[in-house]
This record gives C-alpha cells, structure tokens and sequence, in this order.
C-alpha cells in the first residue's frame, strides 16, 4: 500500500517537472521565414477539400468558415461533393475528411 503511494507520488513529481521545464517547446504551425511548409512544392496553392453535407465531413468545413485554414496561411476550398471516392479518384479534391 504504501509502495503505491510512493510510486503515484513520483510520477505526479514527474509530471509536475516535465510539464514546467523551461526547454518546453511550442506546438504550432512553422511561420514566415521559418522553413515551414511555404518552403514546400505545393506552397500557396489550393487545396481542395470535401464535404458531402453530413456530420463526418463538417470539421473540415467549419474549420474554413471559421477561418481556421487562412489564419494557418492556407488556401483551402470546400467542394461540395456526392462521391467522395469519385471526386478523389478523378483528381475534383485533394483531400476528404469523411469514411470512405
């Protein structure tokens, strides 16, 4: 009993630690001049999206209503689709968010 006690009192320790160390790096997209993705062949080009209006596929189209993709400094446009497997295949969009 009192091993156990011991062991979740050094891993709260632990925890506590790591959570509060000043190397604590943040997580985010690259920015400007930072090698980020505007160093990449696809840079500043539309990405093409789905959303074939039910429940699995709205984040993706929430995300550019509310701006989401452009404060990223991504060109994304929300294509409205009846097949997503077709609209891949045929080259209509480059990405989908609902099950296939």
């Amino acid at each position: 009993m009192i091993g156990r006690k011991i062991l979740a009192g050094l891993i709260a320790c632990a925890a506590l630690i790591s959570g509060c160390s000043k190397t604590q790096t943040s997580q985010g997209t690259a920015r400007s001049g930072e090698g980020g993705f505007e160093n990449e062949e696809a840079a500043g080009r539309t990405i093409y999206v789905s959303y074939g209006g039910g429940l699995c596929t709205s984040p993706m189209a929430l995300a550019a209503y509310f701006g989401f993709y452009k404060n990223e400094g991504l060109n994304v446009e929300i294509v409205k689709v009846e097949s997503e497997k077709e609209a891949l295949v045929t080259g209509k969009i480059d990405a989908a968010g609902g099950f296939m």
